[in-house]
């Protein structure tokens, strides 16, 4: 930051999984994912944003996932983080902020 001032992009691109049915998932595998994928996020941009470290139209880009649309059996918690993060990022102004979810080809390359 010293060197070059504030910050022109910001990419979260961190993300973990901790799969297993909903009825069958503990607290703490709840807890990580959450954590990981969408309150890293959160805690970040606050800092960012709060210690003007950012330059006046910066450009912040999440990792999202198509399980956060659709959601995927096994990934309750995956599922809503990934949701979540598409949610945070909408109301988010004056930033130019997206999420970018990508997806498996349903079909082979040829």
């Amino acid at each position: 930051m010293e060197r070059h001032g504030a910050l022109d992009i910001v990419i979260h691109n961190a993300g973990i999984t901790r799969d297993k049915l909903l009825a069958n998932m503990d607290e703490g595998r709840w807890n990580s994912v959450i954590g990981v994928n969408i309150a890293s996020q959160l805690r970040i941009n606050e800092a960012l944003l709060g210690a003007d470290q950012l330059h006046k139209t910066p450009r912040i880009v999440s990792v999202a996932s198509t399980s956060g649309i659709a959601g995927n059996r096994g990934q309750t918690n995956y599922a809503a983080s990934k949701g979540g993060v598409i949610g945070m990022v909408r109301p988010r102004r004056p930033c130019w902020l997206n999420a970018a979810a990508p997806s498996t080809p349903s079909r082979p390359a040829s």
